[in-house]
């Protein structure tokens, strides 16, 4: 009966890697406030992805953890994910005009709709890479802001 008792003792007490107890070792959550500003019109629809890493971003829909589309209100927007992990993000969006789901493009593959990433990340060459729009969710309510270029 002891040894079960100071098994059970140990068990109870016992550290995990983080150097936390086993009731502490709960995931931390937040809020997360996409803004959305300059759009043009309100015409068509807002899309809205997030990715937790590299992989199909900013675009490929499936590879994303979220992705919500928003019936415009006004020229500026806001939507909450509620409940996001703590951890590394990357946030595209897109005025999808004609809610076809993607963003159009001239014949120079240039787009033709809005969009925009976190960080407002801007690329020259080619759609922006997550290592620079990404950001760290780690506060309980945290706000980010993406004006959309045109």
């Amino acid at each position: 009966m002891k040894l079960i008792t100071v098994i059970l003792l140990s068990l109870s007490t016992m550290v995990f890697p983080t150097g936390e107890t086993k009731e502490k070792a709960i995931i931390n959550k937040g809020d997360l406030i996409v803004s959305i500003k300059n759009l043009k019109s309100t015409k068509g629809q807002i899309g809205i992805l997030i990715f937790n890493k590299e992989a199909g971003f900013p675009s490929q829909r499936s590879k994303a953890i979220h992705e919500i589309l928003l019936p415009i209100k006004g020229k500026d927007m806001a939507y909450t994910f509620k409940d996001l992990p703590y951890g590394k993000y990357a946030i595209s969006v897109m005025h999808d005009e004609n809610k076809n789901r993607e963003i159009d493009r001239n014949r120079f593959g240039i787009p033709k709709e809005g969009y925009g990433v976190s960080n407002n990340v801007v690329s020259k060459f080619g759609p922006p890479k997550f290592g620079k729009a990404a950001f760290q969710l780690q506060k309980n309510k945290q706000s980010i802001q993406i004006s959309l270029r045109y």
